[in-house]
């Protein structure tokens, strides 16, 4: 939602730089892109008694119209200064909506051209979570910000609605530029349950977020923190994440004025990685296919072995022996055989909810 309304804004600075014209840019331009994009969308009505969404196809529907309704809120929330009770039944319709996709569909993403009205012809593009995931080996979709699963599919949508309007002759002074909408249910969620105060409901979303990417968000970690915060009592916050940090070669041991992992805290290290953690009869365990995504790491997995390649060193594995464990498919390693292979200090740290492990190698 937040890149979409930096997205409103080059629309429309770009749409008079191509023409040579001076075009009104900042809020103004985007309150403007917005009035185009909601009276030229596509309408639809859900029935009062329906639950959730049939298919895939309809899932898509009421996730845009779950997009919608968010911005709508936000429209009154900070474009108009309305008061409380005017966009707050907006964000609650948006989590209804994005809740109903999310518990029968899961992350679903769908990616469509606004404003519909001249775009929406060109349809839409619904990636499941499986499809997501696989999107996430190319390496073609990471950025300066991070992978990005949508990219080839933003990239393709606008292409072809940009050459199609240039073979029509559109005239962009007075039809915006076509800009990709994305929206997926667990983004719609956390902005929602933020704007509503509803910190449980924020912090939920964002954990769920956090567990799909295949690298670590220190913004989202950020996040994750703040609403922590409000909902567990200080100094007590659930553990939730691994944090892997590289000491420098001149550092003694674990730092000790660092109150939170922040992205402008960590700058003392050489690196900091991070991974959620699974508990399993009181013991903390990684997912194997989060090491074999670290830097000169490599997990070979053949037959009931498992060999990880790291720093030099080869260490093998029997599934469900040596702190190797197999639940629902996914393989999980203990934290302590991981601090034992990479001959680290691991220190639990209640405030930042995360056990830390150190190392100088």
């Amino acid at each position: 939602m937040r890149m979409t309304m930096i997205c409103w804004f080059i629309a429309a600075f770009a749409a008079s730089f191509i023409q040579g014209q001076p075009e009104p840019v900042g809020l103004e331009a985007v309150r403007k892109f917005q009035e185009i994009v909601h009276k030229t969308r596509q309408r639809i009505v859900i029935p009062a008694d329906q639950k959730h969404p049939r298919d895939l196809r309809d899932a898509s529907l009421w996730l845009k119209e779950a997009y919608y309704t968010e911005d709508m809120g936000h429209i009154f929330y900070w474009h108009d200064r309305k008061p409380p009770s005017v966009w707050r039944p907006f964000y609650k319709r948006a989590i209804k909506l994005a809740h109903a996709v999310f518990e029968k569909f899961g992350n679903v993403h769908v990616l469509w051209l606004i404003p519909e009205d001249p775009y929406g012809k060109y349809g839409m593009v619904i990636l499941t979570e499986e499809e997501v995931q696989k999107e996430y080996q190319r390496e073609d979709i990471y950025t300066s910000h991070g992978p990005d699963p949508t990219l080839p599919y933003r990239q393709l949508l606008e292409r072809i609605a940009l050459l199609d309007a240039k073979e029509q002759g559109i005239d962009f002074l007075k039809v915006p530029l076509p800009k990709v909408a994305v929206a997926t249910p667990l983004d719609i969620l956390h902005f929602s349950y933020r704007r509503l105060g509803n910190w449980q409901g924020a912090l939920w979303a964002v954990e769920e977020i956090m567990k799909r990417l295949p690298c670590f968000s220190l913004y989202l970690f950020d996040k994750w923190l703040e609403y922590a915060e409000k909902v567990y009592r200080q100094g007590a916050l659930p553990t939730k994440w691994l944090l892997l940090v590289r000491l420098p070669q001149h550092s003694g041991g674990l730092p000790t004025g660092v109150s939170k992992p922040g992205p402008r805290r960590f700058t003392e290290y050489s690196s900091f990685i991070g991974m959620p953690l699974t508990f399993l009869e009181g013991q903390a365990y990684v997912e194997l296919c989060r090491l074999d995504l670290l830097p000169h790491w490599k997990v070979n997995h053949k037959d009931n072995s498992v060999t990880i390649e790291a720093q030099g060193k080869s260490f093998t594995f029997t599934v469900n022996q040596s702190g190797l464990q197999e639940r629902e498919g996914k393989l999980l390693l203990s934290v302590a055989q991981l601090a034992q292979m990479l001959d680290g200090l691991l220190v639990e740290r209640k405030d930042i909810g995360s056990l830390l492990l150190s190392t100088s190698k």
